[in-house]
């Protein structure tokens, strides 16, 4: 059974989704910690600057991950081993990277999407529509009441 997380924002005591996200997705990955577990809680903006900042070191691990197979699939070629085990080394080294390059593509949609939700909350500030200054998360909890809503 899979798991998801949920983002919305709030108007007096409407909640309105505007995300729900897979346990198997970067963005699950990057909110699981910081969110409860059937209920609700407001995001705020320094939660998504840490976030963005665990997610830049992820992307520079990765980066630096590629770099290492890279190399690898060059030393590949002076293996003392049969042509057909080096090419299966190589295609393994080459999958490795496009999973990782796949990885690091999530993580920059996720560092988007902690922008969108600043942005969501900067423009609830400055405008008088009577929305909420917050966006809100939670896990497993894809229809919130305030009666759901922790600190």
């Amino acid at each position: 059974m899979s798991s998801y997380v949920h983002f919305f924002v709030r108007k007096d005591d409407v909640f309105c989704p505007i995300g729900t996200f897979t346990r198997n997705s970067g963005y699950y990955q990057a909110f699981c910690h910081y969110l409860p577990y059937e209920k609700c809680r407001a995001i705020p903006s320094d939660l998504l600057v840490t976030i963005r900042g665990e997610i830049k070191n992820g992307i520079k691990e990765n980066e630096r991950y590629i770099k290492n197979l890279e190399e690898s699939k060059k030393e590949v070629s002076n293996f003392n081993n049969s042509v057909e085990e080096k090419i299966e080394a190589i295609s393994d080294l080459v999958n490795s990277i496009q999973e990782t390059e796949a990885e690091n593509e999530e993580l920059k949609n996720v560092y988007a999407f902690t922008r969108f939700l600043d942005n969501i909350m900067e423009e609830a500030v400055f405008t008088d529509t009577g929305a909420d200054k917050y966006v809100y998360g939670g896990i497993e909890c894809p229809e919130p009441t305030i009666d759901d809503l922790v600190e």
